[in-house]
C-alpha cells in the first residue's frame, strides 16, 4: 500500500476497534476499503501511477522470498488425568488439597501463574495475579487463609483455552539462508 493509502486504512481500522474493541478487521473489511479507496482516487482524478523509472531505482527494490507457513493444532492434555481439558478445570486436581496441587505442578514442571506448560511464572503471558496477596501464582494453588478457598477467581485463568496453535514460518531468501519462527497461539473462542 502507499503510504497515503495505509494511513487511511488505519483510520479505518482505530474507528472499528472503537465499535469492536476485541475484534480484528478481517480479510474481505481490507477488500472492501481497498475497492472503495480505488474508486475514490479514480473519481478525484489524480495520477497514482507509479512510473517505471521510480519502481527501478536501486533503492527502492525489494528481494523475492518464498514464504511457507505451517499450522499445527493440538487439543489441550490434562498433565493429571490425560483427559482433554484445562488442569484447573479438572475434578482430580480439584479434589487435591492446596499442597498436593502445588506438589504436581511442580512436578509437571507448569507455570504457578496459569498452570500451563512451556513457560515459568516470571514469563507467564497473563497479567493476573493472585488477588489476596498480589502473588504470581494461581487461585488453587495459594497456601494460607483465602476468601476463596479451593475456588477460582475471577480472571485468574483465560475463558477457554482448549486448542493450543503454533505456527511456524519458513523464508528463504537470495542467499539462502532460512529462518524459522514458531509462535504459541491460544483458540480463545
Amino acid at each position: 500500500m502507499d503510504p497515503a493509502t495505509r494511513l487511511a486504512w488505519e483510520g479505518e481500522v482505530n474507528l472499528h476497534n472503537q465499535k469492536e474493541p476485541d475484534a480484528h478487521p478481517t480479510f474481505q473489511q481490507l477488500e472492501q476499503f481497498l475497492l472503495r479507496r480505488s474508486l475514490t482516487l479514480k473519481a478525484s482524478g489524480i495520477d497514482h501511477t507509479l512510473h517505471l523509472s521510480d519502481a527501478l531505482r536501486p533503492a527502492d527494490r525489494t528481494t523475492t522470498r518464498n514464504v511457507r507457513s505451517f499450522v499445527t493444532t493440538t487439543e489441550a492434555k490434562c498433565p493429571l488425568c490425560k483427559d482433554k481439558h484445562y488442569l484447573g478445570r479438572c475434578d482430580s486436581f480439584l479434589k487435591l488439597d492446596v499442597s498436593s496441587r502445588r506438589a504436581l505442578v511442580s512436578k509437571e514442571a507448569l507455570c504457578l501463574n496459569c498452570l500451563r506448560s512451556q513457560h515459568r511464572a516470571r514469563d507467564c503471558p497473563s497479567l493476573f495475579t493472585y488477588r489476596s496477596c498480589q502473588g504470581r501464582h494461581h487461585t488453587l494453588i495459594h497456601e494460607g487463609p483465602s476468601r476463596a478457598e479451593g475456588r477460582l477467581e475471577y480472571g485468574t485463568e483465560p475463558k477457554r483455552a482448549r486448542m493450543t496453535t503454533v505456527v511456524t514460518t519458513a523464508t528463504r531468501g537470495e542467499e539462502g539462508a532460512s529462518a524459522w519462527e514458531a509462535i504459541p497461539t491460544e483458540d480463545q473462542s
